[in-house]
């Protein structure tokens, strides 16, 4: 089997969207789940940025396979990260370019010292999404996504992912000071977060 582009750790709503729009520029998408009987998804993306709210299905092969990974975007809850990482161990080596875009922080350490000879990168979004259904995905809100690198080894890298990105919807920009806005968007979800709880 051919290699794929990108694989998707963690296909909830932000994974979802993501895998959803890198299929749409051009990319080979694959997603890596927990279920190991899953072959094949399809995921609907309902569009509420556009006014009719427009609706459309997609379909991703789910990768269960042994090959290395080449670019691996990561987007399980934070304290789930160092398990599913771990369960992919075995196709991570030091071609594989590892993007971490999460909420929280910290995450990023696991690989650090899990894969040491690996790039990883760390980003940010405030696109908003949420799951409607089993693989039914609402893109509520468009934002801005971010990417960057911590270790300054990794500056070009974190470049270059960012104009291999500007074609698709998300267009990311690069952040030398990416650390800044994940710091800053940790602080608003801190508080928005048990708001949500409290006004449902």
């Amino acid at each position: 089997m051919p290699h794929a582009d990108w694989h998707i750790l963690g296909p909830g709503a932000i994974g979802s969207l993501f895998a959803w729009h890198l299929a749409g520029a051009g990319f080979s998408v694959r997603l890596l789940t927990r279920h190991a009987g899953e072959s094949a998804r399809l995921i609907t993306l309902e569009d509420h940025t556009t006014p009719d709210h427009s609706s459309s299905t997609r379909a991703f092969h789910v990768d269960h396979g042994d090959t290395p990974i080449r670019n691996l975007l990561v987007t399980v809850k934070a304290h789930q990260t160092a398990a599913a990482l771990d369960a992919i161990a075995h196709r991570i080596d030091a071609s594989t370019l590892i993007l971490f875009l999460q909420n929280g922080m910290g995450t990023w350490e696991f690989a650090r010292t899990r894969f040491p000879l690996t790039r990883w990168l760390v980003g940010t979004t405030t696109e908003g999404a949420w799951r409607a259904a089993d693989h039914h995905i609402i893109h509520a809100g468009r934002g801005e996504t971010w990417i960057g690198a911590l270790n300054p080894a990794w500056s070009r890298d974190a470049e270059q992912l960012a104009r291999r990105l500007e074609n698709t919807l998300f267009h990311p920009g690069c952040d030398p000071l990416i650390l800044h806005r994940l710091w800053r968007k940790l602080a608003i979800n801190c508080a928005i977060n048990p708001l949500t709880v409290l006004y449902d």
